[in-house]
């Protein structure tokens, strides 16, 4: 049995309830209880706090409840997990935009990252 299904069932929630508890749509518990998809970076951080147990316990990985006390490694992994969530977001809006767009976004991006290495960009060598 899916592990946040066995948690839910053990606290009395259905599934709109637990929704409201990890801040997403009745859809997403649907999805996660079925397997078809996994609960992102917010919504496990939410489950782990709201059932009191550990990120490896949530996803099925571990058999030990534990608490929420997470491990560098648990912390490390969510970090991975947001920032892989972040840049598809990004890349998936980058992808709709029209090619004026595109090339406003890459033009900003050679900025800053001169700017971040601190190598002057054209536009201060013309202020000088």
């Amino acid at each position: 049995m899916n592990r946040i299904l066995q948690l839910r069932k053990e606290v009395g929630l259905n599934q709109k309830d637990l929704a409201k508890k990890a801040k997403v749509n009745q859809t997403a518990v649907s999805q996660w209880e079925t397997g078809r998809t996994e609960p992102g970076f917010e919504a496990i951080a939410n489950l782990c706090s709201f059932f009191d147990v550990s990120f490896d316990y949530l996803l099925g990985r571990s058999e030990v409840r534990g608490r929420f006390n997470m491990t560098l490694e648990e912390q490390e992994e969510i970090a991975k997990i947001q920032i892989y969530e972040m840049n598809q977001e990004h890349f998936e809006a980058y992808q709709k935009l029209d090619q004026h767009g595109k090339d406003v976004i890459d033009a900003i991006t050679r900025l800053e990252l001169k700017r971040v290495k601190g190598e002057k960009t054209n536009a201060e060598t013309e202020i000088e």
